[in-house]
């Protein structure tokens, strides 16, 4: 895996504990992307980032969504 793989793979990884972690507490309500970048304490993730973590989370929300209905 490339660096910019791994990066993008951490950027990932940390909302996705962070997201779950608000699923298990109960907490419902939606933030944007940046907030949960601010939330995780990656301020620093440039556009790009931004752009492949929207496209890519967009895509296995609906791919488990279908999966699960």
């Amino acid at each position: 895996m490339s660096g910019s793989s791994q990066y993008k793979f951490g950027v990932l990884a940390k909302i996705v504990k962070y997201m779950r972690s608000r699923h298990q507490e109960g907490d419902d309500h939606p933030l944007s992307l940046d907030e949960i970048l601010d939330e995780t304490n990656q301020l620093d993730v440039g556009s790009k980032v931004k752009q492949v973590s929207v496209k890519n989370t967009v895509k296995d929300t609906c791919s488990f969504l279908l999966r699960t209905f």
